[in-house]
This record gives structure tokens, C-alpha cells and sequence, in this order.
């Protein structure tokens, strides 16, 4: 920036976010996590993140990555001990993985099992579907991710149980028939707060 006569701090903070944006580099400045690395090299963090994705260890794991599986799988010497959880960071940030322990234990809902676990609660439940035209198999996974704080043991690749208070919530996708089902059962006002956050 110098180097070019952009010395204002401000400037700089604009530049480094329309690169961003267009995805020259990576910069993350609004998480305290990420700012204090940039990615000149966003092909990195790709190739990274695909490492994990395609891992046949974390396959067998039912999508459960250990920091010890991390290690083996980005052996790399482009991918530094100090660096790897950068790229489960990154993970995190786009709704691909979760803490299931911090900094320790991961969960990827992409590698889950693809069976449906034996699922109750659909008796006097509030019921909901939508609809999509097109819906990707990224939704559901994203929303695990996303609602992960909420997610029990029942967990599987297109569908989640999920527990808040006395409400308990079974989501599930069908990604042939382009339809997400919800289930919400228990206390009548606290199911209707559960589903508002669901939704």
C-alpha cells in the first residue's frame, strides 16, 4: 500500500476489502480469529479445505476430524502445523464444519452417514415443509452448521434433531423431491419460538 501511496490506514482497510470481495485475496478483518492473517493465495485455502472434504480417514470417521487427523491429512509442507486450524477456521466461516470440542474436535456434515436414524416426535407436532425448484444438498449441511448449538445425537447427512428447552425438532431434506421437512413437538409456546429460530 505504502509502496503504491495509500498510507491512511482507512484506505487501506477499504483496498484490503474490495479485494476480498473480489476474491483476490482473503482478509477477514471483522473476526478477531481470522484478521490477523492474509491469504495471498486463495487457491490455498481451496486446495485445503478439498484435502479435508475428500479425506477417506474423515469418510470412515462419519465425519468426525480429530486436530491428529488434521495433521495427517494436511501433511504438506505447504500446510505448516501452525497453519492447519487456519483452514478450519476457514471451515467454520463457510459453514462446512463445527467445534464438537474447541480447537479439538470437529464435526464436517457433508462426511456424515447418509441412513437416517430410527426418529420420533412427529405425533401432535407442528408440521412444515417447503418447497424449492432447485435445492442444493448444501442447505441442510449448512444448516446443521448453523444451528449446531441446538443439534443432540441424532445427526445424519440430510437431516438433524434438534433440542431447545423443552421443544424438541426433527429437520430432514429430500433433496430428490426438493422439499425440507420440519417436525416441533413439545410446550405449545415454546415450539413456535423453536421453529422461528429454525426457520
Amino acid at each position: 500500500c505504502v509502496e503504491n501511496g495509500i498510507r491512511d490506514e482507512d484506505s487501506q482497510r477499504t483496498l484490503i476489502g474490495f479485494l476480498h470481495d473480489l476474491g483476490v485475496v482473503l482478509h477477514f478483518q471483522d473476526d478477531p480469529r481470522l484478521e490477523a492473517l492474509g491469504i495471498l493465495n486463495p487457491q490455498w485455502v481451496t486446495n485445503g479445505v478439498y484435502k479435508i472434504l475428500n479425506s477417506h480417514t474423515l469418510f470412515q470417521n462419519k465425519g468426525v476430524l480429530t486436530t491428529s487427523m488434521l495433521d495427517e491429512i494436511l501433511n504438506l509442507p505447504e500446510y505448516p502445523r501452525g497453519k492447519r486450524l487456519f483452514i478450519v477456521d476457514m471451515m467454520k466461516k463457510f459453514e462446512l464444519c463445527y467445534d464438537i470440542e474447541p480447537d479439538k474436535t470437529f464435526l464436517v456434515p457433508d462426511l456424515l452417514p447418509k441412513d437416517e436414524p430410527v426418529t420420533d416426535g412427529r405425533e401432535n407436532a407442528l408440521a412444515f415443509q417447503y418447497h424449492y425448484t432447485v435445492l442444493p444438498s448444501s442447505v441442510i449441511t449448512r444448516f446443521i452448521v448453523r444451528m449446531n448449538e441446538f443439534v443432540q445425537d441424532k445427526v445424519w447427512r440430510t437431516g438433524v434433531v434438534l433440542k431447545d428447552g423443552g421443544s424438541t425438532a426433527l429437520v430432514k431434506a429430500d433433496t430428490e423431491d426438493r422439499k425440507v421437512f420440519i417436525w416441533v413437538s413439545g410446550d405449545e409456546h415454546k415450539r413456535h419460538d423453536f421453529l422461528s429460530k429454525i426457520r
